[in-house]
């Protein structure tokens, strides 16, 4: 039955397009405008317009508007559980065995952490934390149905900063850069700490002391605005007698400074 589940899970994937592009528009702040977007109706795709900038003093003229598509856009009223469920599909495909990329890409304090990491209550949980309680609770269900899987799940996190990579799951005083290396059309990153982890809250709690290691500095719209990139890796491997192959998905959460 999972086998089926997986192969139809993964059609219905790719005929919707293995790569989307969001439009996240947060709320304005005190110190700006309200939000002079909007949207205008289409039956195919979502589209989002914005306004060209004019600079003050110039000769006067006709402010136009550039109309971009984008396979959904989300509203500032729009929560996080909202968010999630619109990407939740491709945590689906992580868990099946899949290997998976979500980038938040933004000027800075346009809510890219917020999206991915989330707030301070369970209502504002981000992409992250949401992936992993799905992860686990999915493995779980698929082991009641057939206990002869074997899973493990491993995480990492790691930011770049200044053209260096450094480990979030090492303590400050081994804080240093790592070297890459190249190798099969993919990136290895020497000595990178992979924690073996046994649920969504132990998975959480290691990140969440990662994420507080990131190198942050303050703007005008945001006092601690993240200055680096940051990646959050979920490695899930799965043994099966009956699949010698197995499955080995990885999911990668990519904030972007």
């Amino acid at each position: 039955w999972d086998s089926v589940r997986r192969k139809m899970h993964n059609n219905v994937v790719e005929l919707k397009g293995n790569i989307r592009t969001f439009v996240r528009v947060r709320p304005p702040l005190f110190i700006e405008e309200s939000s002079l977007l909007t949207y205008p109706p289409s039956n195919s795709t979502d589209l989002i317009a914005i306004p060209e900038p004019i600079a003050p003093g110039g000769p006067p003229r006709e402010r136009r508007n550039f109309t971009f598509a984008v396979d959904r856009v989300f509203k500032p009223d729009t929560d996080q559980a909202q968010i999630f469920n619109e990407v939740d599909a491709f945590i689906q495909s992580a868990i099946d065995g899949y290997r998976v990329c979500i980038f938040a890409y933004g000027q800075t304090g346009s809510g890219k952490t917020y999206t991915v990491v989330g707030g301070q209550d369970q209502t504002q949980q981000g992409i992250l934390g949401r992936s992993l309680n799905m992860a686990f609770d999915k493995i779980n269900e698929l082991l009641r149905l057939d206990s002869r899987w074997n899973f493990e799940f491993k995480v990492e996190a790691y930011e770049i900063y200044l053209d260096k990579v450094y480990d979030l799951l090492v303590s400050d005083a081994q804080r240093k850069p790592l070297d890459t290396a190249s190798c099969d059309k993919s990136i290895t990153i020497r000595g990178l700490t992979s924690a073996l982890v046994e649920s969504s809250a132990h998975a959480q709690s290691i990140l969440a002391r990662a994420a507080a290691k990131r190198m942050t500095n303050a703007t005008k719209s945001n006092a601690t605005s993240s200055r680096s990139h940051c990646v959050f890796s979920l490695h899930i491997c799965g043994q099966h007698p009956d699949l010698p192959q197995g499955r080995n998905g990885l999911l990668n959460l990519v904030d972007l400074a």
